[in-house]
């Protein structure tokens, strides 16, 4: 029985031993000449759909000599970003024609002893033409009313915004709104500039989903300490502020700031100064209380994709001023 044990661990060690060194002589020739499964793919992205017959066949028979392996087609748009010129718009995902340039694309890469992969999309919006309305990936879209009540309110509500023809009612909707106190000061937000889909008011709405964009679409048009940003708070009485909260756009949010402070809106006076940094929480900020009917932030950096380097604007989430 001894004997037998020992016989197998012999066989047992001597198979291992081989298949060590074929693993090796197969290393060596596999480096050299990798499988299709070892070798690189390439993230295809189709861009708006602008492709060929021609252009594919070109873009397979590249990828074959330069050693991939394969490739994941990505149909998506994306080409305006960064102030460039938007490619024209082939066939549409999933259409008749597109569908044929997908089927040439299958038989180029047979031929040629690559794999394709796809994504089953265009863009990030699951869908195509195939798939109807109900289907389709949708959004929440709303509309409100304000009503002075007690009351009894019998209207038609206004219809939200929507594309295509298609809307469904999903719900409504009544709450009280909030009133002010009456020493509650009155207080307007202006900005230096903004965007129009982006408006200063977007800072003062209470939803971290919305945020104030400065102008500016080319890299070096956003804030500077020679061409500054500013935001203003302008108050009905004098009001006084020992706190400033930013909720910065991550990636996109203000860096180097200064606050100042007017009685007037003309001449203005330091109160702090403070150095951002780049993260998704909200920042607070604490100083020396000051007193006063406007409070002006100038922004005098910002970051952009998480970069101080020429940024293109500057975009802030929320901001509020409070007091002792």
């Amino acid at each position: 029985m001894k004997k037998g044990i020992f016989f197998l661990c012999l066989v047992g060690i001597s198979l291992a031993v081989s298949v060590a060194f074929a693993e090796d002589v197969s290393l060596d020739s596999g480096w050299e000449s990798p499988p299709r499964e070892a070798r690189l793919r390439a993230y295809w992205w189709w861009l708006n759909g602008c492709v060929t017959r021609d252009a594919i066949t070109r873009d397979l028979e590249e990828m074959k000599a330069k050693g991939f392996g394969g490739a994941l087609i990505c149909d998506a748009d994306g080409s305006s970003q960064d102030g460039n010129e938007r490619a024209p718009h082939g066939p549409d995902f999933f259409s008749p024609e597109w569908r044929e340039l997908f089927k040439h694309t299958l038989r180029e890469a047979d031929r040629l002893g690559l794999e394709m992969s796809l994504n089953i999309q265009s863009g990030w919006n699951l869908g195509g033409p195939v798939v109807p309305a109900d289907d389709a990936a949708k959004k929440l879209v709303w509309s409100e009313i304000k009503v002075t009540g007690p009351t009894d309110f019998h209207a038609v509500l206004p219809q939200p915004g929507h594309r295509d023809g298609y809307y469904r009612d999903a719900m409504v909707v009544a709450y009280p709104a909030k009133v002010k106190s009456d020493d509650s000061p009155g207080v307007r937000v202006t900005a230096s500039s903004a965007q129009p889909s982006h408006p200063v008011d977007c800072l003062i709405d209470g939803d971290s989903a919305t945020f104030w964009v400065s102008e500016g679409d080319q890299p070096g048009k956003g804030p500077s300490s020679e061409r500054p940003e500013w935001l203003e708070f302008t108050f009905t009485t004098p009001t006084k502020i020992d706190r400033l909260s930013v909720l910065p756009r991550f990636g996109y949010g203000p860096h180097q700031c200064r606050l100042l402070a007017s009685d007037d809106g003309r001449d203005f006076r330091p109160v702090a100064e403070f150095t951002l940094p780049n993260q998704r929480e909200e920042i607070e900020l604490t100083f020396s209380a000051s007193e006063a009917k406007v409070f002006r932030l100038l922004i005098l950096g910002a970051y952009d994709r998480g970069s101080l380097e020429n940024p293109r604007n500057v975009q802030i989430c929320e901001l509020q001023l409070g007091g002792p």
